[in-house]
């Protein structure tokens, strides 16, 4: 029988709380808390909900972001299946483009959740990441991701946990409740 054995961190970035797991099996996730005061009429986790739950809406969150390419699915009647082709600047220095390809595979708006998963772009295999608004006027965003990482992209997940990070603190900064 094997055992994996577990790691585990924990970090803050600005206010957003960030926990990596991983084990020696490959399996990993990251998870990012970020707590937003109360103040918006009609709520704040309102406000929070429509950023988070507009897929195409990805700049808000990521300023960064030069490119954005969305796909819809045939059904009129549902998001499910949009997939968007996101390129980001490469930052100082210059060089490629960071690029993705997501695409949506949950959304319910009465439980405030979305979920999507990576097409392309990232080094992990498996990914999938969960977006979670709770609360009704003060309320947390709590942004989940699970992947499959091996010994030569662990680093990844530091880079992710800060990305996601940056991404639920801009959306404070976004509303002005920061």
């Amino acid at each position: 029988m094997t055992v994996s054995r577990n790691h585990m961190t924990e970090t803050k970035v600005g206010r957003a709380h960030v926990r990596i797991d991983s084990s020696t099996d490959g399996q990993a996730s990251v998870a990012v808390r970020r707590s937003y005061a109360a103040g918006i009429a009609p709520g704040t986790a309102d406000h929070v909900w429509r950023i988070v739950a507009d897929f195409g809406g990805l700049k808000l969150i990521f300023p960064g972001l030069v490119r954005l390419y969305l796909t819809y699915p045939d059904a009129a009647e549902t998001r499910i299946g949009t997939v968007r082709d996101m390129a980001f600047d490469p930052g100082p220095g210059g060089g490629a483009l960071n690029m993705g390809i997501e695409r949506l595979v949950a959304l319910d708006e009465a439980a405030r959740t979305l979920a999507y998963v990576s097409v392309l772009g990232l080094p992990v295999t498996d990914y999938r990441s969960e977006m979670k608004v709770t609360g009704a006027d003060e309320c947390e965003l709590a942004w989940v991701s699970t992947c499959r990482v091996t010994p030569e992209n662990l680093g990844f997940l530091d880079v992710l946990g800060t990305i996601l990070a940056n991404g639920a603190n801009q959306i404070a900064t976004h509303l002005g409740i920061d």
